[in-house]
């Protein structure tokens, strides 16, 4: 009797688990096939980064990691989630925690170098977005790829995912185009040294909704403003002929166009208080600040006339459209701001044009001194940076 006792309660727990099985209906048949088993073939990536960006200087831009998450469009839901794909140096395939495509329709969405660095990933059957600020410091290039269409069959097993920079970057440069007057009335050179570079106001957070393979927009978040410093390692003496780079490194920005919020004092003596750095800061109007020293020769000597040989102080100039020929509205955009040290654009915290710092020699040759504009030695007005191409799927085979 125990024995037949034993058969029936198996029996009876075999019927049980089947009747929960069927009462479940075909929901849970199509989702057992969403899980990998061992005779399931592991889904393979082939990534490419066609953004053009990979070697601007000291930034760290190269494709080395993803995540990826895969969304499963017939039963609207997240399919696989954030599995981080990472880049093997010597075969250079990105390889992760295994998973297997299904054969119904999917869309993959990627961001590099993983979706930790972003707030928030929404997934629906049209949107995909994600809300991301960018660090004051120690900045990284956010690439996005997708895939918004895909089946195990369509694809043959292997994803390929296209890569492009989701951020802008803007490099800054600057030209000496300033002269001192003393009370003689005397023209005299201005050296002027750069020690920082901080663009001020700059939207700082925002979110991103893709809109196709390697094509999305940004909406800046109201309200999230941040500084942008760089500080270079030893001061960088200007050109009077040439714009050169005065940052070690280029600033990587949510795509923004910095002209419409700008900072507009009146650039004269008798500015109003109202065009105040305090009042530009309190209404986040955009403008770029370099800590600058400036020296002219004098008498033979070599005397400071802005700032000392430790002490650099800031001087403040309006954003403006006309000096960044190349926007940097969109992704994967790389602007350049060609920075004019000009009498009436170089103002003090005040907003008003700056003037040599008052220092006393023998002949009292700054008494009434002022700095005034002229024309450059060599009017280069080349950016020297190629604007990136719109990546397009063409760009490279697969």
């Amino acid at each position: 009797m125990a024995k037949k006792n034993i058969r029936i309660r198996a029996s009876a727990i075999i019927l049980f688990v089947v009747a929960i099985l069927y009462s479940c209906g075909s929901d849970v048949t199509e989702q057992s096939t969403e899980v990998l088993s061992g005779s399931d073939e592991p889904a393979e990536i082939e990534a490419y980064d066609i953004s053009n960006g990979s070697l601007t200087r000291a930034l760290a831009m190269e494709l080395k990691s993803f995540s990826v998450s895969v969304y499963n469009m017939k039963r609207d839901l997240l399919y696989v989630d954030r599995v981080l794909m990472t880049k093997n140096p010597v075969s250079q395939q990105f390889t992760g925690e295994s998973w297997s495509m299904l054969n119904t329709e999917m869309k993959a969405i990627c961001v590099s170098p993983n979706m930790d660095v972003v707030t928030s990933i929404m997934f629906d059957k049209v949107n995909n977005s994600f809300v991301y600020e960018v660090p004051t410091t120690e900045q990284t290039m956010i690439k996005i790829g997708a895939n918004m269409s895909f089946t195990k069959k369509s694809v043959n097993n292997k994803l390929p995912i296209n890569f492009v920079n989701s951020l802008a970057l803007l490099t800054v440069r600057a030209r000496n185009e300033l002269e001192l007057k003393d009370k003689d009335g005397n023209i005299l050179p201005v050296t002027i040294y750069v020690k920082s570079c901080t663009l001020c106001n700059m939207g700082s957070q925002g979110k991103f909704t893709y809109t196709g393979n390697v094509t999305g927009t940004w909406e800046l978040i109201d309200g999230a403003y941040a500084n942008y410093p760089q500080v270079l390692k030893s001061a960088t003496e200007l050109s009077k002929t040439k714009f050169i780079n005065i940052c070690d490194s280029t600033f990587a920005m949510i795509p923004q166009s910095p002209e419409t919020h700008a900072w507009t004092p009146a650039g004269t003596d008798e500015a109003p208080t109202t065009d105040a750095i305090s009042v530009a800061n309190a209404n986040h109007k955009a403008y770029i600040v370099l800590e600058c020293a400036m020296t002219a020769e004098i008498d033979n000597q070599t005397v400071y006339v802005w700032g000392s040989e430790t002490t650099f102080k800031p001087v403040y100039f309006p954003y403006r459209a006309a000096y960044c020929p190349r926007a940097w509205n969109a992704i994967n955009k790389q602007g350049i701001y060609n920075l004019k040290i000009i009498d009436g654009d170089a103002l003090d915290a005040e907003g008003r044009p700056i003037k040599p710092e008052e220092r006393e020699n023998e002949n009292n040759s700054f008494v009434n001194a002022e700095f005034i504009t002229v024309s450059p030695s060599k009017d280069n007005g080349e950016d020297d940076v190629d604007d990136w191409p719109d990546a397009i799927v063409e760009d490279i085979t697969l």
